[in-house]
C-alpha cells in the first residue's frame, strides 16, 4: 500500500510505520525576498531552504546514498542507517563539498519521485536533446504531470523531475514516464526507478540531486533560462496517484 507524502526534515515513513499527511510548504521554506537571489547557495539562508525542499521531494532509500567528494571522479555508494537530511544537503551538496544522490526504489517497490535522465556524453553526444526535452515536457503537460527540467552536474545532459503526493508503485510510474517519452519521440532514455521492484538485497540505482556543479534549473520554453532554485522547489505542485492511471 502507497504511504503518504512525510512532510518533515526527518526520513520518511517505512516498514509499516505510520503515514503522515501532506502540508503544503511551510513559512520556513517559502521564498522572501530576501533569499530570492538566483541560486545563490552561497547565502547561508538561501541553502537551508533549498535543502528542506530538496530533502522532502527527493526521499528515498535510508540504508544507503550516492556520494561524491569534489575530488573525486566517480561517485561511490555510502551505507546509511538514515536518510539524507536538509542539514546534510545544506553542509555537503549545496556547498560544493560532497554531492549526493538518492536511490529512490523502496523494498516496496514504490518511490515518491521519479527522474527522466537524457545523457549527452562527450563519446556519444545528442545535438537533438533539448528538442527531445522539450517534446517530453509537453506530453507531460499534456498529461498534468507538473515537473522541473535541471542540467546534469556537467551541464551536458538533463534531468525532468516528477514529484509525488503519496509513494506510488515503481512499475507504474515507469510504465507512464515510458509511455511518454515514446508519445514524445524519445524512447531511448532511462526512468528513475530504474527497477519495477527491488529482489532482496538490491538498493536500485541512484539518482543525483541537482545543482551540484554545473547543475541548474532551468526553463525550456523560456530560452533554457536560469531559474530561481528556491522559487522553482517551493512552487512544486506533488502530482497525485489519480493522474497516473
Amino acid at each position: 500500500m502507497a504511504q503518504n507524502r512525510k512532510t518533515e526534515e526527518s526520513p520518511h515513513a517505512l516498514n509499516g510505520k505510520p503515514p503522515t499527511p501532506v502540508n503544503p510548504p511551510t513559512k520556513k521554506e517559502a521564498p522572501t525576498t530576501e533569499t530570492t537571489k538566483k541560486s545563490n547557495v552561497n547565502n547561508k539562508q538561501v541553502r537551508e531552504r533549498i535543502a528542506l525542499l530538496l530533502a522532502k521531494l527527493y526521499q528515498g532509500r535510508e540504508d544507503c546514498w550516492l556520494m561524491q567528494p569534489a575530488d573525486e571522479v566517480s561517485p561511490h555508494s555510502q551505507s546509511a542507517d538514515t536518510a539524507i537530511s536538509a542539514h546534510d544537503i545544506a553542509k555537503l551538496h549545496l556547498t560544493g563539498a560532497t554531492g549526493l544522490g538518492v536511490y529512490p526504489g523502496l523494498d516496496d517497490g514504490s518511490c515518491i519521485f521519479a527522474v527522466i535522465d537524457l545523457d549527452n556524453k562527450p563519446e556519444r553526444p545528442n545535438p537533438i536533446i533539448r528538442a527531445q526535452v522539450k517534446n517530453i515536457c509537453k506530453e507531460l503537460r499534456k498529461h498534468g504531470l507538473d515537473h522541473r527540467v535541471c542540467t546534469s552536474q556537467s551541464g551536458r545532459g538533463y534531468h525532468i523531475a516528477v514529484y509525488f503526493a503519496e509513494f506510488v508503485p515503481a512499475w507504474l510510474v515507469r510504465n507512464v514516464l515510458t509511455a511518454i517519452c515514446r508519445t514524445a519521440n524519445v524512447p531511448n532514455v532511462e526512468v528513475f526507478p530504474k527497477q519495477d521492484e527491488l529482489s532482496p538485497g538490491q538498493v536500485g540505482s541512484a539518482v543525483r540531486l541537482p545543482l551540484f556543479r554545473k547543475s541548474r534549473f532551468v526553463d525550456p520554453r523560456n530560452g533554457w533560462k536560469e531559474l530561481d532554485a528556491l522559487e522553482c522547489l517551493w512552487s512544486v505542485e506533488l502530482v497525485g496517484r489519480e493522474k497516473l492511471v
